[in-house]
């Protein structure tokens, strides 16, 4: 017999986008998070004992690649303040504290951006606080009841049904995970888990609650449960791309197989710097009896002693692979931001001037109408229709991303991959070379000058206005 769903049960696309987004979002968070996944990232060696493993785990440091590139592509369209027009009094009146947490539209943007980029979607939930039944609006107002926007990462959701509704797909189902804190006796408080249930009119909060035989049981909370005011579901989704994949899964693999060099390159290192004493042959009586080895200690028995080192090729192998994962997380970040025009490809597209659509642009685009429904949502809490118009910044310019790209570049000009035209455009942009110095001038300077040290420039910085 098939076992029946339970409040619980996480739905079987959402445990899929879940588990896609795993390897981003363990990067994401850093190396504690690495750590805590243990062999999932790093795998044990062969007759490695956990205590070792344990060790070289805990002393392997973590390069945050694809942290740094979100957040780099975080700063660009919310480096200046979201613009919005259109928008009813009510709803216009809620940005400064869009929450109720303290955020202000901007800050809770850049949280929900970030999750979308790094798990590939997220979730807004336009919620309103309970009021007492039959609560006019002046007494809603008195109260300070007024809606406000819960932020839903993948992680919290349970499950989302959609359905046919006038035409259109509709949410006619949605279920999350929050925690809240409750009082616990006179003094004390504790958290405890809840379930909200979202079906068009109705909203349901189920609280998990231990019974007497330890066992989990799911109880509604009829107090903060009932029928609502608004006719549908009031989430909004977030994809960074159509097919809800995370955008950077092969920058987070990327980074995995940076930490795992890392992690070895530090054994080898640890052992090459540590000489072994190494004998031709064991005279000894007793070949089982215990070597003293000192200062103080005198070593017999043994013909041939000598001092035996690690020779460099391993150490010089090992560094060579971690600047070649480095520069391939740098090209693979870099081509988030890389413009492209129609169907050319992005080294055309950088040679006409960067006119088109990166990658970036489409994610943001994207959020951009994941805040106007969110504002929509918000409107209907308050008898509006229309929610107003989002305006995110657009206008960054996206061949400019700085010292990474122009490295990457650099090296894959190196490698035959590239031509210097479009070394020469991107350093253009970056300000490194002078905006009147055509193609022709920059090769007779280099072949004139020979090899030269490239300046330094801030990565991902954003050119001001009149600059």
């Amino acid at each position: 017999m098939n076992k029946q769903p339970e409040i619980q049960d996480v739905g079987p696309e959402i445990q899929e986008a879940q588990a896609k987004a795993k390897v981003c979002r363990d990067n994401y968070e850093g190396i504690e998070e690495m750590r805590e996944a243990g062999e999932t990232y790093l795998p044990k060696n062969p007759r490695e004992t956990d205590k070792d493993y344990n060790l070289r785990l805990g002393l392997t440091d973590y390069f945050p690649a694809l942290q740094h590139a979100v957040h780099a592509y975080i700063g660009k369209p919310l480096g200046s303040p979201i613009v919005v027009d259109g928008a009813p009094g009510e709803v216009e009146a809620t940005l400064d504290n869009v929450d109720l947490a303290g955020n202000d539209l901007d800050m809770w943007a850049r949280q929900s951006l970030t999750c979308g980029i790094v798990d590939g979607v997220t979730f807004a939930v336009a919620d309103y606080p309970v009021v007492p039944a039959g609560s006019t609006l002046a007494q809603e107002r008195a109260l300070g009841a007024r809606p406000y926007l819960v932020h839903v990462p993948l992680e919290n959701v349970v499950d989302i049904h959609y359905a046919m509704v006038g035409g259109a797909q509709k949410v006619v189902h949605f279920r999350y995970k929050e925690c809240a804190s409750v009082q616990d006796g006179r003094w004390g408080s504790k958290k405890v888990e809840r379930i909200r249930v979202l079906e068009p009119g109705l909203v349901e909060v189920w609280e998990a609650q231990q019974g007497v035989d330890g066992k989990t049981t799911w109880v509604l909370l009829a107090d903060l449960s009932g029928p609502v005011s608004v006719p549908e579901v009031p989430v909004a989704k977030f994809s960074a791309m159509n097919e809800d994949e995370p955008p950077l899964t092969e920058l987070a693999w990327l980074n995995v197989r940076h930490w795992q060099s890392k992690s070895e390159q530090n054994h080898i290192l640890h052992v090459a710097r540590v000489p072994l004493l190494a004998a031709d042959e064991d005279t000894r009586q007793d070949q089982t009896a215990a070597i003293e080895i000192g200062v103080k200690g005198l070593i017999t028995g043994f013909t041939g002693l000598k001092y035996v080192e690690i020779e460099g090729k391993a150490i010089e192998a090992g560094r060579t692979d971690i600047m070649d994962t480095e520069d391939r997380m740098r090209r693979v970040a870099g081509q988030m931001l890389v413009t492209e025009s129609g169907q050319k490809s992005a080294t055309e597209a950088a040679l006409e001037g960067g006119e088109g659509s990166s990658q970036l642009r489409a994610w943001v685009g994207n959020f951009q109408s994941f805040l106007n429904e969110c504002l929509r949502l918000l409107a209907l809490w308050v008898g509006q229709k229309e929610g107003g118009h989002s305006h995110v910044d657009m206008e960054w310019d996206e061949v400019q991303v700085g010292a990474d790209l122009i490295t990457a570049l650099s090296t894959m000009r190196e490698k035959g991959q590239v031509p210097s035209e479009v070394l020469f455009f991107n350093m253009q942009k970056a300000n490194m070379i002078p905006p009147d110095m055509d193609f022709e001038e920059f090769q007779a300077r280099l072949d004139m000058e020979g090899p030269q040290a490239l300046p330094g420039v801030t990565p991902f910085k954003k050119v001001a206005a009149g600059a």
